[in-house]
């Protein structure tokens, strides 16, 4: 069995964390459609952003999603780190050795030196023992860039590689002018150890009718509100399909 868990993170709330979380767990369920290197994905998403859970809150992942674990979690101290532990490791136990599973989990915002500036020992080692990569979500401000740099800081050696996303809600690509004149651009992304690439913009109605729905079972079943009609579809498709080109290079990590 291989595991790799994904942590999707940013410098503050509103980059768009929880749209990654969300769009990362759609590919992985649908993985052949999205030509994944393997067919068949067993996926776990844990939401632990508790003041906006849009991922596993009312409305968001379960088990009838497909998933084989959704959860809220707490990562602010040593018990909900441990009681992640305990989720992973019981997921590990019901899966056979063949499987391939990938968790995504969404981190709040400023959980930097809660969770990672050591005050918690036993972070880096638990990131190790199921196969952490970073994937951290950008704006265009430099405090963005500079988060991850502290982060690598922090935790040298689980951020050797990752994926940086630039979320283009916040301007084109050519915009993201601070991430690439920061220096933790040149060590991480033009030295080769990590890749990058944009997360489109779902327009804004389409968006704000899926609301948390996850994203496969809005386009097959609708959301809260009702069916979406067929451009909807096709316009979801779509973005769904550039989101997966993006986050697919991750099996190359």
């Amino acid at each position: 069995m291989v595991m790799k868990t994904f942590m999707v993170d940013g410098d503050k709330g509103g980059v768009g964390k929880s749209l990654v979380a969300r769009v990362l767990a759609d590919l992985y369920l649908h993985a052949d459609a999205a030509a994944l290197p393997h067919r068949r994905y067993t996926v776990g998403v844990i939401d632990a952003d508790l003041s906006n859970p849009d991922v596993c809150g009312s409305g968001g992942f379960t088990s009838e999603d497909g998933v084989a674990l959704a959860a809220l979690a707490s990562l602010e101290d040593t018990e909900g780190w441990a009681a992640f532990v305990d989720r992973l490791a019981d997921l590990q136990s019901r899966m056979r050795p063949e499987e391939e599973v990938r968790v995504i989990v969404s981190l709040p915002a400023q959980i930097t030196h809660r969770a990672f500036g050591g005050a918690i020992p036993a972070v880096g080692e638990i990131l190790r023992m199921f196969g952490a990569v970073p994937v951290w979500v950008l704006n265009r401000t430099r405090e963005s860039a500079q988060a991850l740099a502290e982060r690598c800081r922090l935790l040298p050696e689980q951020y050797q590689r990752g994926l940086a996303i630039r979320n283009l809600f916040f301007g084109s690509t050519a915009q993201f002018l601070s991430w690439e004149a920061h220096p933790i651009y040149q060590e991480l992304v033009a030295g080769g150890t990590w890749i990058e690439g944009d997360l489109p913009e779902l327009y804004a109605l389409l968006s704000n009718k899926i609301g948390r729905t996850p994203f496969g079972t809005a386009y097959a079943l609708g959301t809260q509100t009702g069916p979406l009609s067929a451009g909807e579809k096709v316009m979801l498709n779509a973005w769904r399909g550039r989101c997966w080109a993006t986050l697919s290079a991750l099996e190359r990590l």
